[in-house]
């Protein structure tokens, strides 16, 4: 039976005013006048790009029963309200208070995952380890953040037991604020790295933001932490009880032995409280035992058997654009991981395309955004390691991707196997005149530079391959 609010519930949630009689049976909260259901509450977000309020018209003749709004629209529209409404300061706050209400009023529990890299991934794995066990709802695509964590509490019903959460950050003072609405039961920190310092600024300032999760765990809830971070002393002084994983110290979930195949993927021991256990990924990258380990330690926490957390694990599938293996035009095989970019997820690509047996290895490299005041260097620094890692070629494409040509030239890597392009349509063609049976292509870029047109002009109708 779905949640109904009353309007009681609404002002109380919201700490909002009254303009108009607002219903006593809202059944549900949309932020989308399209999908708009009978009896929902119509929130108005405000966005770089849109604002809400314009279609609250939309919303009426959908048949919303009130809406969210904010104060500068009524003091503009006082006179001629579409609905009847809860009037806040500001709607995208409210909008998080709410989930915050609807949270306290269920019963499930909350892990809530955050890391500089692999975070969608240990999300997935968490959620395969704990579905085997529990009615679990999840964080979707990339809905992380001040809209997406309400959005999927929201979603949540009364038979849910635990909802999995994914909470990504890129300024000062937002995890804070994602913590406070989720109040997690479980929070995970994967990784503190590089990424999104133009507005974060340093690694420590990462290290400090990501920690706010740690922070907003609730009384008699886990901390999971990853003893490999050169922040792990930091974050274990943070306030929950933790339980630590590591691949390379002692730790109460730690993997003692692990060893790739021909195809890049992980075979590993890992030794718990309980005993030592083989698991086999199906989805290539010696780097997803980290996330796995992470993953094992929820299962833990929520008392899933041991050998259900390595079938789990053997099951999972990497998510669109993460290193997916596909069939590749001229007999080659790209490996797809446009879905973003930052120098350690870029080291991780490339062990991995090591790892793996090709008759020649091809990197395709786009640019890392987001990375501030250094962001040449890392770009240099990232070419600097290309020759460790058996590329035989390398394009690139964006004007910070010249730096990693840069840096491999500068290491040895040969000028003449470098090629840089202007446009997607020139680094389609120069690839497509090079690539033939048995090469292996990495292609990877930050989101923003559309890589993902890049892999469907060079791979065939094929979508995946085992």
């Amino acid at each position: 039976m779905p949640f109904i609010w009353q309007g009681t519930d609404l002002l109380a949630a919201t700490g909002g005013h009254p303009v108009g009689t607002i219903p006593d049976s809202v059944t549900g909260i949309s932020t989308d006048s399209r999908k708009i259901k009978a009896g929902n509450l119509f929130v108005a977000l405000r966005g770089e790009r849109f604002d809400g309020h314009d279609y609250l018209h939309d919303a009426r003749m959908a048949g919303a029963g009130a809406a969210l709004i904010d104060d500068m629209y009524l003091k503009q529209n006082a006179s001629h309200l579409p609905l009847p409404s809860v009037v806040v300061e500001d709607t995208l706050v409210a909008y998080g208070n709410l989930a915050r209400y609807y949270r306290r009023c269920l019963s499930f529990s909350v892990a809530a995952i955050t890391g500089s890299v692999g975070k969608s991934t240990t999300r997935r794995m968490v959620a395969h380890i704990l579905q085997r066990a529990f009615r679990i709802h999840e964080t979707k695509k990339n809905y992380n953040n001040l809209v997406g964590t309400p959005k999927t509490l929201l979603e949540a019903n009364a038979d849910t037991d635990i909802v999995v959460l994914e909470h990504g950050i890129d300024r000062p003072g937002e995890m804070l604020r994602l913590a406070r609405i989720s109040e997690p039961n479980v929070g995970i920190v994967v990784s503190v790295a590089p990424c999104h310092l133009e507005r974060l600024g340093t690694l420590e300032g990462i290290a400090t933001e990501k920690g706010m999760l740690l922070t907003e765990v609730q009384p008699n809830g886990w901390g999971i932490i990853n003893l490999d971070s050169p922040f792990a002393s930091y974050l274990q002084s943070l306030p929950p009880r933790c339980l630590c994983f590591s691949l390379q110290r002692h730790a109460p979930v730690q993997c003692i032995h692990v060893e790739t195949d021909d195809l890049a993927r992980a075979h590993f021991i890992v030794r718990d409280p309980h005993g030592t256990w083989s698991c086999n990924l199906s989805a290539p990258g010696a780097h997803l035992v980290t996330n796995a380990l992470a993953a094992w330690c929820v299962g833990e926490i929520y008392g899933v058997p041991s050998e259900e957390r390595s079938l789990a694990l053997h099951e999972f599938q990497a998510d669109w654009g993460r290193l997916r293996r596909r069939a590749g035009r001229n007999g080659s095989i790209v490996l797809d991981d446009v879905y973003n970019a930052n120098p350690v997820a870029f080291r991780a690509a490339f062990d991995t395309l090591r790892r793996t047996s090709a008759s020649r290895r091809i990197a395709v490299i786009g640019n890392m955004l987001e990375l501030g005041p250094r962001s040449a260097e890392y770009h240099r620094l990232l070419g600097q390691d290309i020759p460790e890692y058996g590329i035989d070629y390398l394009f690139t494409l964006g004007d910070l991707a010249l730096c990693v040509i840069d840096g491999a030239i500068e290491k040895g890597f040969p000028q003449n196997c470098a090629v840089s392009c202007i446009s997607h349509e020139e680094l389609v063609q120069r690839l497509l005149e090079l690539i033939k049976p048995g090469d292996l292509i990495l292609v990877k870029a930050s989101r923003g530079m559309a890589f993902e047109s890049v892999v469907e002009r060079i791979i065939e109708f094929v979508d995946e391959i085992d």
